[in-house]
């Protein structure tokens, strides 16, 4: 059963991809005169291939580390595409 559900996350992983043309750049960043993706633009224009695909996006932050003086030192942020199937293909940046 997993094999099958990670089978069908890949193929419509592998959809959006196909389908992707790009994010626009629609930040600028003045001080070095650059244009980045914003996060808005980034998921605009991924949602409806995502939905289109059976796939949707969640975030978490499932670890937070503080020092003795209650400051917060680290976290650990998880992403998570799941697929309408069941399957899920998971990441974590520390």
């Amino acid at each position: 059963m997993e094999k099958q559900t990670n089978a069908e996350l890949y193929s419509a992983m592998v959809a959006v991809q196909a389908k992707l043309k790009g994010v626009q750049k629609e930040g600028r960043n003045p001080a070095f005169n650059s244009r980045y993706m914003t996060l808005d633009s980034i998921i605009e224009t991924l949602r409806p291939l995502l939905t289109e695909n059976g796939l949707f996006v969640t975030q978490n932050m499932p670890h937070e580390e503080y020092n003795t003086e209650g400051r917060l030192v680290s976290v650990v942020i998880e992403t998570v595409v799941h697929h309408q199937s069941g399957g899920s293909f998971p990441n974590r940046v520390i």
